[in-house]
């Protein structure tokens, strides 16, 4: 039985002098009840990304600035959830969850003011995670304990050089955490 459904758009748009980046967003979710005790959460999330141009000096490090306009791009992408709760008494449950995440490999990353940080072929990073928990609330207070991993794939990292930033994939991170609240 659908309890909690929700569904909608949004749109980013960012413009200066000189560069311009517009993302548009869909979503939706909805929770589903299979039992008095246990609820499924099941839900997604495309988003369209366009990188326009941007517009700068390059400067080296001899000192000679260029103009320069980067190249257009753009992007899209789903990102999935799937979650499951189940009630074990009154104030506990426990839960379960894996959903995946993006961050574009934005213009403002792969091309920097000097020419020598620039890294063309930075490429988007992308994850998923698994979480595992316990919540418990006790007269009025609430305690929750979980366990997470997270596996990412062409991780964006920054490597800070004397002359600027700059911003590099690191082929694969495993993150593996505990959390207490």
């Amino acid at each position: 039985v659908p309890l909690n459904s929700i569904a909608g758009w949004d749109y980013f748009a960012y413009n200066d002098t000189r560069s311009k980046t517009k993302v548009t967003g869909l979503y939706a979710q909805d929770e589903i009840s299979v039992s008095e005790n246990t609820l499924i959460n099941i839900g997604g999330r495309y988003d369209r990304f366009k990188l326009y141009g941007n517009t700068r000096y390059d400067w080296d490090n001899f000192g000679t600035n260029t103009l320069r306009i980067d190249p257009d791009s753009s992007d899209g992408i789903f990102n999935p959830r799937l979650g499951v709760r189940h009630k074990l008494a009154e104030h506990a449950s426990v839960y379960a969850s894996y959903g995946t995440a993006y961050q574009p490999s934005l213009n403002g990353l792969r091309y920097r003011a000097n020419a020598t940080c620039n890294s063309p072929d930075l490429k988007s990073e992308r994850s998923e995670s698994f979480e595992m928990g316990l919540n418990q609330d006790w007269a009025g207070l609430s305690a929750k304990v979980a366990i997470f991993h997270t596996n990412y794939k062409d991780k964006i990292e920054g490597r800070r050089s004397v002359f600027c930033t700059q911003y590099i994939n690191v082929g694969t991170v495993a993150v593996d955490g505990l959390e207490l609240a």
